[in-house]
């Protein structure tokens, strides 16, 4: 959530979320060091976070991100979907 270069925004802004349907993010550690980068002229307090599913393949013990606010409902597991739709772990 950040302006664009060039973009002056007289309020910051915000309402983002990240919702149904989950949204699940399969990262390695290693390579990510910040989850959700809030750029300036952003209201993070204003940002959902609800029943995102999170895993760091390379350290499944650090998959919980640091965002901008507590997640409802988040999980940091492996989670793998079938073919047929079915959640498996």
């Amino acid at each position: 959530m950040k302006e664009q270069k060039g973009e002056k925004a007289e309020t910051p802004r915000g309402s983002g979320e990240w919702t149904e349907p989950v949204y699940e993010y399969i990262f390695r550690r290693e390579d990510v060091a910040i989850e959700i980068n809030i750029g300036g002229g952003t209201a993070p307090e204003t940002f959902v976070f609800e029943n995102n599913r999170w895993f760091a393949e390379d350290n499944p013990s650090h998959s919980k991100p640091k965002l901008a606010v507590e997640e409802t409902g988040g999980k940091y597991e492996w989670i793998f979907r079938s073919w047929y739709g079915m959640n498996c772990r």
